[in-house]
């Protein structure tokens, strides 16, 4: 079987939903993180005072673990844009690198999450739960890729 034009059409939108808000929800993320620790600057106060009760302070270190939370988000990433690269949000290509890239989001709203409950914040780990939440149903969209919603005739 084969795509309708408008099963066609919809899938580009969502592939391209995905991929926008992965660059940008990720991406943008490391970027900003990366250019305060590049500058030196390290992580910021807040996050030096909001961890100053817990082990983080010691191991790793707040720093260290800002660092590990930028090259993990860039990771993510970087594993978008090879999924784009390698045509991966055609209907035919297997999502391999797509996948690969909402499975490492998985583990940095678990690293994020992870932190918020040092700091007993429920509210913000009850919204990384939820993103989680979001990013498997995404996994889902993709591995199944539905195409049963948008074989047949165009209405």
């Amino acid at each position: 079987m084969t795509m309708s034009k408008t099963g066609r059409i919809a899938h580009f939108v969502k592939y391209f939903a995905i991929y926008f808000l992965i660059l940008n929800v990720m991406g943008l993320a490391s970027i900003g993180k990366l250019q305060g620790l590049l500058s030196g600057a390290g992580a910021p106060e807040f996050l030096q005072q909001t961890f100053s009760g817990t082990f983080l302070v010691t191991f790793p270190g707040v720093n260290v673990a800002w660092w590990i939370i930028a090259i993990v988000e860039g990771l993510v990433a970087i594993l978008a844009i090879i999924s784009i690269i390698r045509l991966e949000f055609l209907p035919e290509r297997r999502k391999s690198w797509l996948i690969l890239a909402l499975s490492v989001s998985l583990v940095t709203f678990a690293i994020l999450a992870f932190g918020q409950n040092l700091v007993e914040n429920h509210e913000s780990v009850a919204s990384l739960y939820t993103y989680f939440g979001a990013t498997v149903i995404m996994i889902l969209m993709v591995r199944t890729d539905w195409k049963d919603w948008a074989v047949g005739k165009d209405s």
